[in-house]
């Protein structure tokens, strides 16, 4: 089954899918504190459980400590297969996890795969947070407390083949931890868990198959069960492996949910017409240097908010490949314009923002400089480049949210001091008391 990794490479499958039709900026964002407080939480909770239902599991012998090794080295083996089909993906964990189950304790279970997952999951892609990756490399092993919760709950300590109800009543037990997981995870970065329907459901039923398989196996062994077992579960392990190896040039050795969730998190916060970040983008930016500010209240923030002039007479005249023309174009100067790691987001339609951290930026050279690359814009289908500016700054505003709103009223300034034949400083000069950055 994609045991471990069920949430993970269903969830994979379906942000790969979801990254073909979306533009994405360049640059991997380390995760968002919601990201990462959740994947912490999830991960110290499991590790808990984990060792709670370990401390009561009997001793294991010489013999069955042999076996529970095996099973746990095979379990690693799986989850480093991965067979990938157009409705999603999968690894063959489900027949050792079975073996486990049976052949080994459930109470040693959970921590077995916890070893399990941290091994084969040793070469995860970096984010840039040790921990972070840490903890997201314990999620898979979410899916083993589904089976023994369980078993434990029924009193079934040592299953036998009259207790097939049981094991099947926790394997769907597993599939709704799996699908919790994934869901709490896709929520902590703000996309619609639909995005899982599908890929779970053809992950699901694989895992079923998968289930019945290591049950006969396991079963099927008759008194020398474990030895036998421990052997003959490697079979849809390497079954899996050969179709997976004859479908793909070269296989992904390691799945891991902390990448599909930086995609997905680039992927939910871009805006695609320009390759700028969203509205989604520029408010996670504003609450992080909120956050920012009030950590270090020496710490200078800027603010533009920019709007571009005749977009809708450029859609209305001219079509709205035009109008679209035009908001490129503007995306472009406001790039190659503004610092080396402003935030540059188009707010929608014609609005865009730009937040800058650093008390070296001139706001006043900075639109100046906005505006002589506008004007040098060579006219885009007819239509001359001109946009209205403001900007505010922290300090002397209070609050990243303040400047925001101080900007935009200068930007709105601007717009009807051009429009009645006279130009408006952006900078705030001349401007209202409490406005002036």
């Amino acid at each position: 089954m994609s045991a471990p990794g069920t949430a993970d490479v269903a969830l994979e499958a379906a942000l790969g899918a979801w990254h073909d039709d979306a533009v994405v900026g360049e640059g991997a964002a380390r995760p968002t504190r919601v990201a990462a407080g959740t994947a912490y939480v999830l991960a110290v909770s499991f590790i808990a459980l984990a060792v709670a239902l370990g401390a009561h599991a009997a001793p294991p012998g010489p013999g069955r400590l042999a076996h529970l090794g095996a099973l746990v080295a095979l379990y690693v083996v799986a989850y480093r297969v991965e067979f990938t089909a157009s409705a999603g993906s999968m690894v063959p964990t489900q027949p050792v996890l079975v073996a486990l189950l049976v052949v080994g304790s459930p109470w040693l279970v959970p921590v077995g795969v916890l070893v399990a997952v941290l091994v084969g999951g040793h070469d995860t892609p970096s984010s840039g947070s040790p921990l972070y990756d840490w903890a997201v490399r314990v999620l898979p092993a979410w899916h083993s407390l589904g089976p023994v919760a369980v078993l434990v709950g029924a009193g079934v300590t040592a299953p036998g083949a009259h207790d097939w109800r049981w094991l099947a009543l926790g394997t769907l037990a597993q599939f709704a931890l799996d699908a919790l997981v994934a869901a709490a995870r896709m929520a902590s970065i703000g996309v619609s868990t639909l995005v899982l329907v599908r890929p779970l459901f053809w992950t699901f039923r694989i895992d079923a198959l998968m289930g019945v398989i290591g049950t006969m196996i396991v079963f099927g062994a008759g008194d020398a069960r474990a030895p036998v077992a421990v052997a003959l579960v490697a079979a849809p392990v390497l079954l899996v492996r050969m179709l997976g190896h004859d479908r793909v040039e070269q296989v992904q050795q390691s799945r891991s949910l902390g990448a599909a969730f930086e995609s997905a998190s680039l992927e939910a916060v871009s805006d695609p017409m320009t390759g700028l970040g969203n509205r989604r983008r520029w408010e996670r930016a504003v609450a992080d240097a909120e956050q920012r500010l009030q950590e270090d209240p020496s710490l200078h923030v800027g603010v533009v908010m920019a709007d571009l002039d005749g977009l809708k007479y450029a859609n209305d005249t001219y079509g709205h490949d035009a109008g679209d023309a035009l908001i490129r174009a503007f995306a472009e100067v406001l790039v190659e314009t503004v610092p080396a790691g402003a935030v540059v987001a188009r707010l929608g339609g014609d609005e865009f923002g730009v937040l800058i951290e650093g008390e070296d930026v001139d706001g006043e050279s900075l639109l100046r400089a906005v505006r002589a690359a506008t004007g040098r814009r060579a006219a885009t289908g007819g239509l001359a480049l001109s946009a209205s500016l403001g900007w505010a700054r922290v300090p002397p505003l209070a609050s990243v949210a303040a400047a925001t709103s101080a900007a935009d009223e200068r930007a709105a300034l601007d717009k009807r001091g051009r429009r009645a034949g006279r130009r408006t400083d952006p900078g705030g000069q001349g401007t209202p008391d409490g406005v002036n950055a």
